[in-house]
């Protein structure tokens, strides 16, 4: 009987987590990233990690694998003996015996800790609530610097070339994901000059087609962002996630970078379009998206619109004739009961506004036709 022969092991570098590859790529870069010197785990730490010892302990790990070291690390005992007595560091030690790291918590309170010690206090760093109290320089030794600048640089490289292993999601290829990033931007520069700042509402991009064809789709935000600067398109002169100076019920958990945008990309504009797939008609209402024949559109960045809205109803069924008071129900609830004197124009407005955002992107005025007790999308692009 024939033996199975021995899987085959991937040959190329898999596609990093964004938080990861985030996390890494601010570290290298600090010094021209941010104006805080020395920083910590909050100023490397991902809208999408749940708690700054997570960030802390992944982070680590990832960079001890690449045997590399944090630099000039240091722990902000002072601030923290602020907010902790001695008695609850005595607990601390105690629970240490148990973990068997009670000498490098001890190490770590006279700030003499090495960076063993800080491995393994850092895996539990969210017990303790320690992350925050870590800090170090911008300005990395030549070593890590050079170190990470080479990884990150074969690694984009790789992404650029679509040569990154895919496991288990699927990713688009970088040539779609540098144009839908190129055209938001460019739009943007339309308004607001060359220097400006964006946001990036979400990190998973979920197919927006049948499941049956694709089980997931995703766009790569800050891979896109590293591969296009590394191109030339753009400089990346600030990235942050907390904006400090804003209360906190107006904060959004989301990646904030002012860019600054190079001739290359403003002279590109005016190059043709390149001319697109054509592709099945099909709104994503997780970004926004919406994809007929040829066109792409993104309706609303903050995913938060009356356009947005209507057309993630009427996408539940894209080819029936929607009465106005149905669709009406669906977008602001039963507690207000339809009144066709009172709210057919505030329906109207969200049809002729999201009209008017598939134009600006694709010259198309009439993708969604409505009247006095109909709405509909226009079928010669359901074809």
């Amino acid at each position: 009987m024939k033996q199975a022969s021995n899987p085959q092991k991937l040959k190329q570098c898999p596609y990093l987590p964004e938080k990861i590859l985030y996390g890494l790529w601010k570290y290298a870069n600090a010094h021209r990233l941010t104006t805080k010197n020395p920083i910590g785990f909050e100023d490397l730490a991902a809208p999408d990690f749940s708690t700054l010892g997570v960030c802390l302990a992944l982070l680590s790990l990832h960079m001890k694998n690449m045997g590399i070291e944090i630099d000039g690390l240091s722990f902000n005992s002072k601030g923290y003996y602020t907010y902790t007595n001695d008695d609850e560091w005595s607990q601390h030690i105690e629970d240490g015996v148990s973990e068997g790291i009670a000498n490098s918590i001890e190490a770590l309170k006279k700030n003499e800790f090495t960076y063993q010690d800080f491995i393994a206090i850092g895996m539990i760093s969210e017990k303790y609530k320690l992350a925050e109290w870590f800090e170090f320089p911008t300005i990395l030794s030549k070593k890590t610097q050079d170190r990470l600048d080479s990884f990150l640089t074969s690694y984009i490289e790789a992404f650029i070339s679509d040569n990154l292993a895919v496991e288990k999601d699927n990713y688009y290829k970088f040539d779609r994901q540098k144009e839908r990033m190129l055209r938001e931007l460019k739009m943007e520069s339309r308004d607001l000059g060359n220097t400006f700042v964006v946001q990036n509402p979400g990190q998973n991009t979920p197919n927006p087609f049948p499941s049956y064809i694709l089980a997931e789709r995703q766009g790569l935000f800050i891979h896109t962002l590293i591969a296009l600067e590394k191109q030339g398109y753009f400089d990346v002169n600030a990235i942050w996630v907390t904006d400090w100076d804003v209360p906190p019920e107006k904060e959004t958990m989301t990646y904030k970078v002012r860019v600054t945008l190079k001739n290359k990309t403003l002279q590109e504009e005016n190059q043709p379009t390149k001319v697109l797939t054509k592709c099945p008609t099909a709104f994503n209402p997780k970004t926004s998206e919406l994809v007929f024949q040829v066109h792409r559109a993104i309706i609303s960045k903050t995913l938060d619109s009356n356009p947005h809205y209507l057309l993630k109803a009427v996408f539940k069924a894209p080819t029936k004739v929607w009465d106005v008071d149905e669709l009406w129900e669906k977008l602001f609830g039963k507690s207000i009961e339809y009144n066709p004197r009172k709210h057919w124009k505030k329906l109207y407005n969200a049809t002729y506004d999201l009209n008017e955002e598939i134009a600006k992107q694709t010259r198309i005025r009439d993708f969604v036709i409505m009247k006095k007790t109909t709405l509909q999308l226009n079928k010669k692009y359901l074809e």
